[in-house]
């Protein structure tokens, strides 16, 4: 299983496109050349709706791979 990182964002840029993916913003692409970073941050709402468009087999092995159960 892949860690959790968590930081504090300062940006406050950032913090404002983030906190507009899903209403404002389908998706928010951050690409950083220099820095080798590229990610792409959907709404939750989005990621539900692909999450749903998996078989049962699908799903279970994505979400085994990828979230953390207590």
């Amino acid at each position: 299983m892949k860690k959790t990182e968590y930081i504090t964002l300062k940006d406050q840029n950032l913090i404002d496109l983030l906190q507009n993916v899903g209403d404002d913003y389908t998706a928010l692409e951050m690409i950083d050349e220099n820095n080798n970073v590229d990610a792409v941050v959907i709404s939750l709402g989005d990621f539900d709706y692909l999450l749903s468009k998996l078989d049962d087999e699908e799903k279970a092995q994505f979400l085994s791979d990828t979230v953390e159960l207590d």
